[in-house]
């Protein structure tokens, strides 16, 4: 009996947890950061004239929290579009990012941006020199990702099978309406009293 309402007790503490929370943590979906399989190749995100886009489809319906770029000393302007590359129209995410010294990966926060993605949904990793000074990598090995592909100024890059170095987070969409866990825990509530009231019935015969 005390082994039951301690399981139900905890169950229903983490299901009122996570109501309140209303969202999940963050997971890797997409990636593609293998700098060992082959020689990576620096690509210049420089000079104005310089316009790259790295197409990347979602492996999980969720929020775009945040990515991972390979970048080297440096600043440019990188932006997220949705849709498949190339895309012009006006980004979900545009700002400067300042890669540190040396080269080395680095996380750009896209929370505030609340970018929404379906499952299986195509998204563009945007990168436009400033004048910067900033360089970053791609590979040319099988992606490990779901698709995706790296263009420059409107065309697929010159040599196949390239994409950039990145990771991509999302937040996905898998946590219980309010309703819902209000519902969970009216049930499991109801389940306890009831057990409460078999063993009563137990205990005056």
């Amino acid at each position: 009996m005390k082994a039951i309402m301690i399981v139900i007790i905890t169950t229903l503490t983490v299901i009122l947890f996570l109501g309140r929370e209303g969202k999940a943590f963050p997971i890797e979906d997409q990636v593609n950061d293998d700098r060992t399989t082959t020689t990576p190749t620096i690509f210049n995100a420089d000079g104005v004239s310089h316009n790259w886009q790295q197409g990347v489809t979602t492996g999980i319906a969720g929020v775009l929290v945040s990515i991972d770029l390979f970048l080297e000393e440096g600043t440019t302007s990188l932006y997220i579009n949705k849709g498949a590359p190339w895309e012009t129209d006006k980004d979900e995410y545009n700002g400067i990012i300042t890669g540190d010294a040396g080269w080395g990966w680095q996380t750009i926060d896209l929370t505030a941006s609340n970018i929404s993605l379906a499952l299986n949904e195509t998204f563009v990793i945007g990168i436009k020199g400033i004048g910067g000074g900033l360089r970053s990598e791609y590979n040319t090995n099988v992606p490990e990702y779901a698709g995706g592909s790296l263009y420059y100024n409107g065309n697929p890059w010159l040599v196949s099978n390239s994409d950039m170095l990145f990771r991509t987070f999302m937040e996905p969409n898998s946590v219980p309406e309010p309703t819902t866990v209000t519902l969970l825990g009216i049930g499991l509530v109801g389940l306890a009293a009831a057990i409460v009231r078999r063993r009563l019935k137990k205990t005056r015969f």
